[in-house]
C-alpha cells in the first residue's frame, strides 16, 4: 500500500512521523505540497518523496489522505486527479462534509473522515474515523 498526502504542513508531519515510528516502508510515503519550503522540510525531515502536483503523484490504488486546511480542499480536491473509486481517501480536515468532498471528487465514495486529536500530533493520541458510504470496506 502506498500512501499520498496532499498537503505537507503540520498535520501530515504528524501522520508521516508516526507512520515511520511505526515501520511503513518510506518509499511507500508520497508528499504533495505547494510551498517549496514546506516540500524541502518534509524532505529533509524524512526523505519523503514529494510533488508540488497531485497528477504527478496519485496513483491507481494509492490511499489519499487529504491534510490541507479545510479552506484548501475544494481546490486541493478539484486538482487531485481522483476521479474513481480506485482510491481509499481520507480527510482530516474539519468541518468539511464528506458529501461535499465526495461532489469534489466527481461522486467518489471511498472516502473517510478522519479527525486526529491534538496528542496525536506526538504519536500520544486517537483518531475518530467515519466511513462516507458502503464503497468504504473493512479491508480499507
Amino acid at each position: 500500500m502506498r500512501i499520498t498526502f496532499i498537503g505537507g504542513g503540520n498535520m501530515a508531519d504528524a501522520l508521516i512521523g508516526g507512520l515511520l515510528r511505526k515501520d511503513f516502508p518510506l518509499q511507500d510515503i508520497r508528499v504533495v505540497e505547494i510551498s517549496a519550503e514546506a516540500r524541502r522540510k518534509l524532505v529533509d525531515k524524512y526523505g519523503v518523496t514529494s510533488f508540488d502536483k497531485p497528477k504527478d503523484a496519485v496513483r491507481a490504488n494509492d490511499v489519499v489522505v487529504f491534510a490541507v486546511k479545510p479552506q484548501h480542499l475544494r481546490e486541493a480536491a478539484a486538482k487531485s486527479g481522483i476521479a474513481d473509486n480506485a482510491n481509499l481517501v481520507i480527510s482530516v480536515a474539519a468541518g468539511v462534509r464528506l458529501a461535499n468532498l465526495s461532489k469534489w471528487l466527481k461522486g467518489h465514495t471511498r472516502l473517510v473522515r478522519a479527525m486526529p486529536n491534538t496528542p496525536a500530533m506526538i504519536g500520544e493520541g486517537v483518531a475518530g474515523l467515519f466511513p462516507f458510504s458502503k464503497a468504504v470496506t473493512r479491508e480499507d
